[in-house]
């Protein structure tokens, strides 16, 4: 009797902004809608916030500042947050929409300040923090793409 292996609801990998860790981003991508509009409402009603704009949420980036104990003192963790896809979903528009979420997280957390991403004194965009900041949304989309296609199919 051969046994039926379960589908997988969900993948999870892991996406560095930069090729330098430590920080990354955990990301779910659900094999379905409901499935992800279930853990994202469960997600949001756990933390105590209205699940309601969950039911119309079709991918999210979530920022989140968790706390490790090394050495004797607490440390940010080197997690980001998580980003949440579905399957069904998946194309240059939706994952590129969170990743930049998640490209602006990063800047927040390594203190990049907004101000020298968009601006510079020449008038133009070409600064040294506008390039680090779009060098870490092309590894980010980089990175996605090549794990979401060496993903073991099922």
């Amino acid at each position: 009797m051969n046994a039926v292996k379960p589908r997988r609801l969900y993948w999870r990998f892991r996406l560095r902004p930069s090729r330098r860790p430590p920080h990354y981003y955990t990301v779910y991508v659900f094999r379905g809608l409901p499935l992800f509009r279930g853990y994202l409402q469960g997600m949001n009603r756990a933390s105590g916030r209205s699940a309601a704009w969950a039911r119309r949420a079709e991918g999210i980036c979530h920022m989140e500042t968790t706390w490790i104990r090394r050495g004797g003192r607490w440390r940010r963790s080197p997690k980001l947050g998580i980003i949440l896809l579905v399957e069904t979903r998946l194309g240059v528009g939706y994952v590129a929409h969170e990743l930049t979420h998640a490209a602006i997280g990063w800047a927040r957390r390594v203190g990049l300040r907004s101000r020298a991403v968009w601006q510079s004194r020449r008038g133009t965009y070409e600064g040294r923090a506008n390039e680090r900041f779009c060098r870490v949304v092309e590894n980010l989309n980089r990175e996605f793409w090549n794990r979401w296609d060496a993903r073991p199919k099922p």
